[in-house]
């Protein structure tokens, strides 16, 4: 399943690693420009922070797993 994924600068659009990550700052309301592959340090870290989350609240593993970026 997509999720979309967003912090007070920026909102990922994200599914598994295979699937293009859309990255947008948050004040490109029409979600015209999307800047992944200029930013991939917050794409990283966005990333990181959801499977972080999916953790936290007992995921199952499987679904977890096929979800980190390489």
């Amino acid at each position: 399943q997509p999720a979309t994924i967003t912090t007070p600068d920026w909102t990922a659009l994200y599914s598994v690693p295979e699937d293009i990550v859309e990255l947008y700052a948050t004040s490109d309301v029409a979600q015209a420009h999307n800047v992944a592959s200029d930013r991939p340090e917050v794409v990283a870290d966005i990333v990181g922070r959801y499977i972080d989350l999916l953790e936290a609240i007992d995921t199952p593993p499987s679904y977890v797993s096929l979800r980190r970026l390489s």
